[in-house]
């Protein structure tokens, strides 16, 4: 028994320390910021801006962090990153997730700003922010949305991803549900069984600090429009 115990405080001890190199909402804020101002890869247009091209079925995984491009416009800096839109008029979503850092108590995200292009590189179309909404995936959570082509946006060439200003972002719930087994002893005729109960309880609504920074995931995928009422 008293092995075991010890074994279940090192358990316990190993989960506390992990957890203490987590930085909180504010502390990520506080690095992103400096990273933002200390970089020197700046523009000052978007058609200075290289665009990846984007690969249709892949899911893309990528840092907005220190070694993405800021632009600076007007004395605002932001981090940006820029893609290039399949060539073909097919129509075409985007699906978009940004996910979300810091502690329970203390969470942040970064909110995406969606922007797409003409070939000029002005902007034609801001998406909604309302197109985001808080889930909960295997990967983690954080805020995911999609985004739809078709030939009505065959103007649109190229798509820039940055964040929402954080006085202008409307600052969403983070909300998750924690899971366990309680372990319950069930008298028999022949004796007693151990039954494992699945038990659980959701997080406290906590909204979530604006970032600058984050970790982005988009995937493409390919979609046949139908008109209402077609069979």
């Amino acid at each position: 028994m008293r092995i075991r115990l010890l074994t279940a405080f090192a358990s316990v001890s190993l989960l506390l320390g992990g957890c203490a190199g987590v930085q909180t909402g504010q502390q990520q804020i506080d690095t992103s910021q400096s990273s933002l101002y200390k970089s020197t890869n700046v523009i000052q247009s978007l058609a200075s801006l290289s665009y990846a091209d984007s690969k249709p079925i892949l899911t893309q995984l990528f840092a907005m962090d220190a070694s993405a491009t800021v632009l600076q416009d007007e004395g605002t800096r932001r981090f940006v990153k820029g893609f290039r839109l399949p060539d073909d008029q097919q129509a075409f979503s985007i699906s978009l997730g940004s996910y979300r850092v810091g502690t329970i108590d203390d969470p942040a995200i970064f909110y995406p700003e969606v922007w797409l292009l003409d070939s000029n590189f002005r902007i034609v179309r801001r998406v909604a922010p309302d197109t985001f909404s808080y889930r909960s995936k295997l990967n983690g959570s954080g805020l995911f949305g999609t985004i739809f082509f078709n030939a009505e946006n065959a103007n649109e060439k190229y798509m820039v991803i940055t964040s929402r200003e954080p006085e202008l972002a409307e600052l969403k719930r983070s909300q998750d549900n924690i899971t366990s087994a309680a372990v319950v002893a069930v008298p028999i005729p022949a004796g007693v069984i151990f039954w494992s109960v699945p038990v659980g309880s959701n997080t406290k609504p906590i909204p979530m600090r604006a970032l600058g920074t984050g970790n982005i995931e988009i995937s493409i995928a390919t979609y046949k429009p139908s008109k209402i009422g077609a069979q």
